[in-house]
């Protein structure tokens, strides 16, 4: 638990500095902003704010090629009636 709360601080950290947190032989992590379009000319106003246009966030891990073969290699589909869901 000690190592996962300090890789915590670390990716944290890492991430709010604007970096990608690259996790050997797993895959990669970074921040991606969803944001408003602005004119040109709200650039020149001094009260213009560009954090206001943020409107969502959210951590996007990519994970490396063999990680997603052994998923898949791993992957079996089985049907099942819609009676056993109930």
């Amino acid at each position: 638990m000690a190592v996962l709360r300090s890789m915590k601080r670390f990716v944290t950290k890492a991430l709010l500095a604007g970096q990608v947190v690259v996790l050997q032989d797993l895959g990669r992590l970074q921040v991606s902003l969803q944001g408003k379009c602005y004119p040109e000319e709200a650039l020149a106003d001094e009260e213009f704010e560009p954090r206001s246009m943020i409107k969502g966030h959210k951590i996007v891990f990519r994970p490396e090629v063999k990680l997603k073969e052994a998923i898949a290699m791993g992957l079996s589909l089985k049907r099942i009636s819609s009676e056993a869901m109930e």
